[in-house]
């Protein structure tokens, strides 16, 4: 690798914070470049001119750039990764990765922005069926993981980083996952990967100052 990734993420975000993890899990070189949203950096014309969907997290590897978090995880996997368990080259191992980075972004996500966004970001109160949609998010992956110790295998692969970085935003509402023991105890192991701490030590301080505002 001649030069690191540049990686344009802001730092609390899940898919940026999901990109950085497997950044971190693959040992790339990197060069992390803060795009601060709520100021609008990510519509300057320089920014513009990277990525014209104006969407982080975005990288440059050496002047080929890409957006969209999922993709990025599976090209880093795909150029760096060899032969890592993270991205199975096995074609029904990585069918099974795959379809639950799609249960991620199709079912999970979606479920998790109607209930969640309106709390944390505009203070209003959730709806009798977004509750009811988060529940049956949640339902399905406790149903996941009541089978593997992760969510596509007892291994762990870039699904779980994706889906971890989606799950966490409910701790900005103080979530009590204890009826869902096999996420809690997923959590908990996905914390206690090396990289953990650097890779979301922003997400966490935003979230304390967030719920500790006014107090």
């Amino acid at each position: 690798m001649s030069h690191p990734v540049k990686l344009y993420i802001m730092k609390g975000s899940g898919p940026c914070r999901a990109i950085w993890m497997t950044a971190k899990a693959l040992n790339i070189p990197i060069e992390i470049i803060d795009v601060d949203l709520f100021k609008g950096e990510n519509k300057t014309p320089e920014f513009l001119k990277i990525n014209p969907f104006h969407t982080v997290p975005t990288i440059d590897d050496n002047g080929f750039i890409i957006w969209e978090s999922r993709a990025i995880m599976k090209y880093f996997a795909n150029k760096y990764g060899g032969e890592t368990p993270l991205y199975p080259k096995d074609a029904k191992k990585r069918a099974l990765v795959d379809s639950r980075f799609d249960f991620d972004i199709g079912k999970f996500y979606p479920a998790l922005k109607e209930y969640a966004y309106p709390q944390v970001f505009h203070n209003k109160p959730s709806t009798p069926e977004r509750e009811k949609d988060m529940h049956d998010a949640l339902d399905n992956l406790e149903s996941l993981l009541n089978h593997s110790k992760y969510i596509a295998g007892d291994q762990m692969t870039l699904a779980d980083i994706s889906m971890f970085c989606t799950v966490s935003f409910l701790w900005m509402l103080k979530y009590d996952f204890v009826k869902y023991p096999k996420i809690h105890a997923w959590i908990e192991e996905m914390k206690k990967l090396p990289y953990y701490k650097e890779t979301n030590q922003a997400f966490n301080d935003w979230m304390h100052k967030t719920l500790n505002k006014g107090q």
